[in-house]
């Protein structure tokens, strides 16, 4: 993606265009998101394992290395699903951690 590239096959250009809105949608994993999760960890005492064994249904490549890589701010997106479910994870959980 550097513009080097002045033409497409047509037909390949169509295929991606026809598919591009059916993508996963990712939003950027920003300090406000990890403030956020860490405060639903202190809220719950739930780690990102023991969180996701919590939910009755996990979305397809979703883990708990992925919550870990958000909350290390390894990386700088995630999929717009991943973060609701397990933000609604969160806010489906009691906050008496005793």
């Amino acid at each position: 993606m550097q513009g080097r590239i002045k033409t497409a096959n047509a037909e390949l250009l169509a295929f991606v265009l026809d598919h591009w809105p059916n993508m996963p949608k990712k939003v950027p994993v920003t300090d406000e998101l990890v403030e956020a999760l860490r405060a639903e960890q202190l809220r719950t005492g739930l780690m990102p394992k023991r969180l996701l064994a919590t939910m009755e249904i996990v979305p397809e490549g979703l883990s708990a290395h992925s919550v870990s890589m958000w909350l290390g701010k390894r990386v700088k997106q995630a999929k717009q699903e991943h973060v609701d479910a397990v933000l609604n994870a969160y806010a489906r959980i009691p906050g008496d951690k005793s």
